[in-house]
């Protein structure tokens, strides 16, 4: 296990905390979170075209906040990118795959027992640390 990966389980677990207890991501966390990811990524030599490939989903998923306005919180998006940086975008799209699907299950759960209706609002960084950690462990 690379000290990108600690670093991504590490920042996803203490975000995917503060979602749950805030619903807000502090800015000062995730701008150290992306410049430790950046470094660290730098240092294995990623070509460019990688690097932009993997944050590409996480520039889809602030921009779908922006049209929304802000039905997905941009700092879900900024999260995602800081995760692209540290992955090929297969690795990002699966994690985010296995997150929506998660969160989808759960909501469904949630309206079934009806502890949740259709403007009820869930924390997305709990189901991406999910995400990534189901991820790494069918790899």
């Amino acid at each position: 296990m690379s000290g990108l990966h600690i670093v991504i389980i590490i920042g996803l677990g203490i975000l995917s905390v503060i979602d749950i207890k805030s619903k807000k991501i502090p800015v000062w966390f995730i701008g150290g979170f992306a410049i430790v990811c950046f470094l660290l990524r730098w240092i294995q030599e990623v070509s460019l075209l990688e690097f932009i490939l993997g944050i590409l989903p996480g520039i889809i998923l602030i921009l779908l906040a922006i049209w929304s306005k802000e039905k997905i919180g941009i700092g879900d998006g900024l999260v995602v990118c800081i995760v692209g940086m540290a992955y090929t975008l297969e690795t990002v799209i699966s994690i985010l795959g296995i997150s929506f699907f998660l969160v989808a299950i759960c909501s469904i759960g949630l309206l079934i027992v009806k502890k949740a209706n259709g403007k009820t609002e869930l924390p997305f960084l709990p189901y991406l640390f999910l995400g990534h950690l189901l991820v790494h462990l069918v790899k």
